[in-house]
């Protein structure tokens, strides 16, 4: 897969969704956001490059939940055997 230029918040978020840079990375895949929020935005525009999934919506549909798809983990720079842990359900 082509390497995707990221802006510095994409990355970020990615990396916090994943829990790169941890002490155990790959523990968790998810990130939550308000709909109306400007990291809602930047998720629309990772999901559009491939590199994360929606999931569901909380909190009377205010948030929702968006996942890293195996190239965002990738990105966030997880190596294989991290992949594989954030995979495990």
């Amino acid at each position: 897969m082509q390497q995707q230029n990221l802006s510095d918040r994409e990355l970020e978020i990615l990396r916090h969704m994943v829990g790169a840079g941890s002490k155990n990375p790959g523990y968790r895949n998810f990130f939550c956001a308000s709909l109306d929020g400007s990291d809602f935005l930047v998720l629309n525009d990772l999901m559009k490059k491939g590199l994360v999934f929606k999931g569901r919506t909380i909190s009377g549909c205010r948030d929702c939940y968006f996942h890293a798809t195996e190239a965002g983990m990738r990105a966030a720079g997880l190596t294989d055997d991290q992949i594989n842990f954030c995979m495990e359900p």
